[in-house]
């Protein structure tokens, strides 16, 4: 878990509701799903594999903040 991610996620939530995190989540799981694809078709994947590494990270740090804040997606 990413406490950076967590304390914008608090933020976020104030300012924009829970529905905003549960689009965080789909809008995360999109650009994994892209860049894993890429990572199958370029020659370099260093820089694709930082991102990868990264969105994971991000995607875990989300669903820890619903598990504990217990949003539930409507």
């Amino acid at each position: 878990m990413n406490l950076k991610i967590y304390a914008q996620l608090e933020k976020q939530m104030l300012k924009d509701g829970k529905k905003s995190i549960f689009k965080s989540l789909r809008s995360a799981k999109k650009t994994l799903a892209q860049h894993e694809k890429k990572r199958g078709i370029v020659k370099f994947t260093s820089q694709i594999d930082k991102t990868i590494f990264n969105v994971k990270e991000q995607i875990e740090t989300i669903e820890q903040f619903i598990k504990e804040k217990n949003l539930i997606d409507k």
